[in-house]
């Protein structure tokens, strides 16, 4: 039984697979969740984590993933909901928004919910952080699914702040851009730049920086950290 575990979900790449890696190197122990195999997903099981393959949009695959977790973690000190989809309307279709949905809400729901145990048996202050976006107050034309269902990831976060203090604190960090796609043309990175206040890609350290602000402050649940380059 593993114990003061940081579960990450979606970690197989980007941000996830960041913020899985740095806390490997700071000695935590690490599990994570992924749906594609991966080179990276391999490499962090060598280095120690626990990974677990699901796809958030299987109800059965689901109720595996947290059945076998269960069975061997026997308490959470972080859990990160990360995983996420994004597509834009144009490409959205009624089942690919029920999948979305049931990424960004249902999954995280039932996960916080029955991990709720776990997370009490962490001998301290336990940390669930939700990762939404920072156009989630504004609205996107060509976002409205996505965004919605991103809104409603924090509306969870924010009633469960209520229902799980004080022995857990429950926060969201609504970040806009972190990191560019590998596809991403210089034109459209030029793009993104120029429409900035700050014009600079952060990198997903940003995001490894507010979790564990986050974490270090003892007295902050129900918040919504915003990462926002204007």
């Amino acid at each position: 039984m593993i114990n003061d575990v940081i579960l990450i979900t979606g970690a197989g790449q980007r941000i996830g697979l960041f913020l899985a890696k740095e806390f490997i190197k700071q000695g935590e122990k690490v599990c994570f969740t992924y749906k594609t195999p991966r080179a990276t997903v391999d490499d962090l099981v060598q280095k120690g984590a626990v990974g677990f393959q699901v796809d958030f949009t299987k109800e059965k695959q689901v109720n595996d993933f947290l059945k076998a977790f269960k069975t061997q973690v026997g308490s959470v000190k972080l859990l990160v909901h990360n995983a996420s989809i994004w597509t834009k309307d144009e490409a959205m279709t009624p089942t690919s928004f029920k999948e979305m949905i049931a990424v960004h809400q249902l999954a995280p729901y039932q996960i916080t919910t029955e991990l709720t145990d776990q997370l009490k048996a962490y001998q301290g202050t336990a940390d669930i952080i939700a990762i939404a976006d920072s156009k989630i107050k504004s609205g996107h034309k060509d976002f409205v699914a996505y965004l919605s269902s991103k809104s409603g990831l924090k509306t969870l976060m924010d009633s469960f702040a209520k229902k799980l203090a004080p022995q857990i604190k429950v926060n969201t960090i609504s970040s806009g851009l972190v990191i560019f796609n590998e596809n991403d043309s210089e034109g459209y990175k030029k793009q993104r730049l120029a429409e900035m206040a700050i014009p600079l890609e952060p990198t997903e350290k940003v995001m490894l920086d507010a979790v564990q602000f986050i974490m270090k402050t003892p007295n902050t649940t129900g918040s919504n950290l915003e990462l926002n380059i204007g």
